[in-house]
């Protein structure tokens, strides 16, 4: 055990001039970059897959936290952070560049340059996942055995019509999403509100009928 914490502790300072120059690309940073005991693991580039289009983000992964960020002259805007102890990963396809990031807010897609990349960044986040639940363990904080995990949104492109009663999308008939399921779906088709959890404890969300009915059950 003191061998582990003299490595990590070692680790933690080689860190220090990385975490220093991340903490002034930040307009805002998301959190104290510079604390004790947290590594810098890894920094890239990938597309996300958003609701309308796929932008450019830097990501970056520390030993607690996951961050992606809008890179404009080399200074990170608008970052989103995610603690490793609440993420999941997945490869889905081996011949796709798409990588899927579970959290309980809400999940989304990375997309890189090619498919070696994005094996690189799986490896990189499940390790990471995995190390800072076993620190979490180690401290005795409580993380949750079943995590509920945000669906990735299917992307509006995907479909012209309502998923569920296939009426065609308009200026007047706009698009929605279920947040529970992530269908593209037409207001008629989204008639209830109810209070997620895992995505707000205080804010009601859009839900269709399916998933109304399920989450009643449950």
């Amino acid at each position: 055990t003191f061998a582990e914490q003299c490595q990590n502790l070692v680790l933690t300072i080689d860190s220090i001039p990385k975490l220093e120059q991340l903490a002034k690309c930040f307009v805002t940073p998301p959190f104290p970059i510079v604390v004790p005991g947290r590594r810098f693991i890894k920094q890239g580039i990938a597309d996300k897959h958003c609701r309308k289009k796929v932008d450019h983000r830097e990501i970056l992964l520390f030993s607690d936290y996951f961050v992606y960020a809008q890179n404009k002259g080399g200074m990170y805007l608008l970052p989103q952070f995610y603690d490793l102890n609440y993420l999941k990963v997945e490869e889905k396809d081996p011949n796709s560049k798409c990588l899927y990031i579970y959290a309980p807010r809400k999940s989304f897609v990375l997309e890189f340059s090619s498919i070696d990349r994005r094996h690189e960044w799986y490896i990189a986040l499940y390790n990471g996942i995995a190390n800072s639940k076993e620190k979490a363990i180690e401290n005795k904080i409580d993380i949750p055995a079943n995590i509920q995990y945000a669906p990735i949104w299917i992307p509006d492109k995907e479909t012209t019509s309502c998923m569920i009663c296939n009426s065609k999308f308009s200026t007047l008939n706009r698009k929605h999403h279920c947040r529970v399921c992530g269908s593209v779906l037409c207001k008629n088709c989204l008639p209830y509100k109810m209070i997620i959890n895992n995505i707000s404890t205080t804010k009601p969300v859009l839900v269709c009928q399916k998933c109304h009915d399920e989450s009643s059950k449950k």
